[in-house]
């Protein structure tokens, strides 16, 4: 990927040489030609004499009084305070997530939100996720796992939750072997764990999509980050499927967080609710303390998607806050389901989903 200008315009010199120093010395630092102005006046002279790709974090007092590209620009502020017109980022956050974000932004505004390294992958694991339950996650996972069936790819079903819905989801024979015996192959870390999984495995009927019998609740909580390394390790290495589709529950247990650090694309599931917001900020700073020695690579493979959606956004700060890349509709006809193959015939749904599958497979 080529780099682009980032250009900080702040009348505050210590922030700016700490910032760019902070690049300077991370990992992202060949992304990135650093550009710093403290007045507004050449702000602009820059702006109208570059030709190139540029992203501008400017103070409100040295924005440009007209500016003719504005969709490349983010407002730096000392809090959280809205703007009309332009995306606001704090400029106090820790540095590496601050970062992060910016990058996505730039990413998102440039379609380029999916890295080379997650299309060339042959096995992919993507995890769907919510600060919250209640946000219909697991709807949206077993969607996208049929979309990606649907487009003869080959998509596994793995539940981490504690409390789950499989049973409601996928038919299950009675006393049918599952993860819970999977789990032991895992804990022994047997060679044979990639065999059983091959053994272990069913395969709904109508969909193709394989998946476990899942485990009890004790088990779950029983499972270190080594066991879901090694776990999640023995799926890539049977090397059959196109897609991992886990599904995981709120919690920060480190059986969770393993394997959203192991994800190569979070699909982070949210509703246009206020609560849902300050849940996801708080879950957001709680990851990046837990996994701080990833510098953001969390929050940099996660897509933000509202599910519900109704036609209309009644929380500004829901987009300001997260780059949501897609709304999932609402289907009234889902709120008294008894039946679950309902939840996989709804053809807005499935249109909204299609478009969701071809943003990370774009050959689609």
């Amino acid at each position: 990927m080529s780099t682009v200008h980032l250009v900080v315009a702040d009348a505050n010199q210590e922030y700016v040489d700490l910032l760019f120093q902070y690049i300077r010395t991370s990992e992202e630092h060949h992304k990135f030609i650093l550009k710093s102005f403290s007045t507004s006046e050449n702000v602009t002279r820059f702006l109208d004499q570059h030709k190139g790709a540029y992203l501008l974090l400017v103070t409100p007092e040295l924005l440009p009084p007209e500016l003719h590209k504005k969709d490349n620009v983010m407002l730096l502020v000392e809090d959280h305070q809205p703007h009309e017109e332009y995306i606001t980022i704090n400029k106090f956050q820790p540095l590496n997530l601050l970062l992060s974000k910016v990058w996505a932004f730039h990413l998102e505004k440039n379609g380029l939100a999916i890295s080379h390294q997650f299309l060339s992958k042959k096995t992919k694991i993507v995890s769907f996720y919510s600060a919250s339950g209640g946000a219909g996650k697991t709807t949206a996972a077993i969607n996208f796992c049929n979309q990606a069936a649907s487009q003869d790819y080959r998509v596994f079903y793995l539940n981490l939750e504690l409390y789950h819905s499989v049973h409601s989801l996928f038919p299950t024979e009675e006393k049918a072997e599952g993860l819970d015996t999977l789990l032991y192959y895992v804990k022994s870390r047997s060679k044979q764990l990639v065999a059983k999984i091959e053994e272990l495995k069913q395969t709904q009927t109508f969909t193709k999509i394989d998946y476990l019998s899942p485990a009890n609740g004790q088990e779950m909580l029983d499972l270190t980050k080594q066991d879901i390394e090694f776990l999640l390790q023995g799926f890539i290495d049977l090397g059959s499927y196109d897609f991992i589709v886990l599904d995981l529950e709120s919690s920060l247990h480190e059986r969770i967080v393993q394997s959203l650090q192991m994800s190569d694309l979070i699909i982070w599931v949210t509703v246009d609710d206020l609560f849902q917001v300050d849940k996801s900020k708080q879950s957001i700073e709680a990851l990046e303390q837990i996994a701080k020695d990833d510098e953001g690579k969390i929050y940099r493979n996660t897509t933000f998607i509202v599910n519900r959606y109704t036609g209309q956004s009644y929380n500004r700060e829901l987009y300001e806050e997260f780059a949501i890349k897609l709304e999932l509709p609402y289907i009234p006809e889902w709120k008294n389901v008894m039946q679950s193959d309902r939840l996989w015939s709804s053809t807005p749904y499935n249109e909204a989903m299609l478009k969701l599958f071809r943003f990370i497979s774009p050959n689609e």
